[in-house]
């Protein structure tokens, strides 16, 4: 019994709350819309949107009462200008007409204010009209939007949501701590891994300059030695091709000369070949009229016939001894040849 009772006054408690949160939240949001439309009201004025609006009357009120406010504001800054030449009664004085006025002032405010809120069309402009308002003014009504929406979201929790809440703040506050001393002690430990880095770096920069000007000398004494190598080799190739040429040509010469000689040996050769050939046909013909007169006279013709048969074998030895000597000289030529094709080989692979 007692718990329900307990239940029942805290769902009352929590019932009034909410009513409580309710009207707060209505009246928020309408503090807010009364905000835009006092930021708004200077250019409403200016662009005539309010004269399709409102009634003449309340048109006629609307700018008595901007027209009062700017008089207003104008005699405060004139009179707050010429305080410093007031007598201290004349400043108290001054002090109590200000305040009556801006009394007066607030008053009319919020009966113009009044006038236009009840207008859901104006609303509606002052939402339209809202980005063309100065940038501090914007500024300041998010300020004030965001200060209202936190104390609301503060008054929406329950006392235990607001003790886990803070509770809550209170680890994640413990826990940014210890965070920001782990930072800390990783930030140090950072630290001086650079400046172990740097060193590093700086000796790396300085062995790299080092090696860097080592093989730029390197490479120059290469230059110079390719350039060097290069130009020796190339006199050398220009004389060895020079020298080749002269060679070359020489053998050339010689090459010409041993083919005048051998066609004047073939000449010579052919040449006694032909008489070879008559005296052998010469031969044959005697030998044949010898046989003929051997069939008459063998007895007398014997000895005649051995010695034509000696004088045949003789000029058969002499041909047979021409035609090695011919086959000797055609293997000299050969020979030759071979040796000049064997040199020029040589001299192109050295």
């Amino acid at each position: 019994m007692n718990d329900t009772m307990s239940q029942f006054k805290k769902q009352q408690k929590k019932n009034g709350l909410d009513s409580i949160l309710n009207c707060i939240k209505q009246i928020f949001h309408e503090t807010m819309d009364t905000f835009q439309l006092v930021i708004t009201v200077p250019l409403l004025i200016k662009n005539s949107t309010l004269k399709s609006l409102l009634t003449k009357e309340e048109m006629e009120l609307v700018n008595n009462i901007v027209f009062f406010t700017d008089r207003m504001h104008s005699d405060q800054s004139h009179s707050s200008e010429s305080k410093i030449s007031q007598t201290s009664y004349e400043s108290s004085t001054n002090e109590l007409k200000e305040d009556i006025d801006k009394n007066i002032t607030d008053t009319m405010i919020f009966k113009m204010l009044k006038i236009l809120y009840n207008y859901p069309s104006i609303r509606k402009v002052v939402v339209s009209c809202w980005m063309k308002v100065s940038g501090q003014s914007l500024l300041f009504k998010h300020y004030i939007y965001y200060f209202m929406k936190y104390i609301i979201s503060i008054m929406e929790l329950t006392p235990e949501e607001e003790m886990a809440k803070n509770m809550h703040y209170k680890n994640v506050w413990s826990r940014n701590k210890d965070g920001v001393e782990e930072i800390r002690k990783l930030t140090t430990d950072l630290e001086m891994q650079r400046e172990e880095k740097e060193k590093e770096m700086e000796s790396t920069m300085t062995q790299y300059k080092t090696d860097t000007t080592i093989i730029d000398k390197l490479n120059e004494i290469c230059i110079e030695d390719l350039q060097s190598v290069s130009s020796k080799y190339e006199k050398k190739q220009y004389l060895l091709y020079k020298s080749w040429e002269i060679k070359r040509d020489e053998l050339y010469d010689k090459l010409d000369q041993v083919k005048k000689e051998f066609e004047m040996i073939k000449t010579a050769n052919f040449k006694i070949i032909s008489d070879i050939n008559n005296k052998r046909l010469k031969t044959e013909a005697q030998l044949l009229s010898v046989i003929n007169r051997f069939d008459t006279d063998i007895d007398d013709k014997l000895t005649e016939y051995e010695e034509l048969c000696e004088t045949y074998e003789s000029d058969k030895m002499e041909k047979n001894s021409l035609k090695a000597a011919i086959q000797f000289q055609e293997d000299t030529y050969d020979l030759f040849l071979k040796d000049v094709y064997d040199e020029s080989l040589e001299y192109y692979a050295g």
